[in-house]
């Protein structure tokens, strides 16, 4: 019998951008919450829980990456360096629970400009490059609910915002041929560090995040 996580999977797999798709919250939870040992959880330097579901629940190919992100609650904030960055993989989004707005921008290098670009350098401690001075142009903003699915290409910049929490996104991701990690695009004047390593999120400490998720939704 099919999990359903692995038949949310297939429903993401074959939606397309703008497509509305209705998915089983609960039983997402469930599935997410009775394998919450063979998943890896921590977390994420914009202030949401990353749950990679890859060693568990594969994207449908083999060759994407599996992940759920929670907003417990609303106020969640992210490090110093902000929430406006670029990918280094195109994602494929679903709703699941919450209302989030999405932005894309387009960078325009400019030495004067408002925002550092800073590169981040994956490793077993992150490290962080500048990669020059931006100016950001939003190009799009569009109000995301609940089974709402939404594509981004790799190296495009976004940023999201909650509006309604709890959230939860479940996400197909697949990397792209550069190997240049992220880029993130901060007004911070405190240096470009930021993240160097994620913190974990124990499986109890988990279940009972799911569990307040699921409590709050019903």
């Amino acid at each position: 019998m099919s999990s359903a996580v692995s038949v949310a999977v297939e429903r993401l797999a074959e939606a397309v951008d703008g497509d509305t798709v209705n998915f089983d919250v609960e039983a997402i939870l469930d599935d997410v919450r009775a394998h919450v040992s063979d998943v890896r959880a921590t977390r994420h330097p914009l202030g949401f829980t990353h749950v990679d579901l890859t060693d568990w629940q594969a994207g449908p190919t083999g060759s994407e990456k599996c992940r759920l992100h929670l907003w417990p609650r609303a106020g969640l904030t992210s490090d110093q360096l902000g929430r406006f960055h670029l990918h280094s993989w195109t994602l494929k989004s679903a709703i699941l629970l919450g209302t989030l707005i999405d932005e894309t921008y387009e960078p325009r290098p400019n030495p004067d400009g408002l925002y550092s670009g800073v590169r981040v350098i994956y490793g077993l401690e992150n490290e962080f490059a500048l990669e020059g001075r931006f100016d950001l142009r939003e190009v799009r903003r569009r109000t995301l609910t609940v089974g709402q699915v939404y594509e981004l290409a790799a190296r495009k910049v976004h940023a999201t915002e909650l509006i309604a929490g709890p959230a939860v996104t479940l996400l197909l991701t697949t990397d792209d041929d550069d190997t240049a990690g992220p880029v993130v695009f901060t007004r911070s004047t405190e240096g470009v560090g930021g993240t160097a390593v994620r913190d974990p999120v124990h499986p109890d400490h988990l279940t009972r995040m799911l569990d307040e998720i699921s409590r709050v939704r019903t």
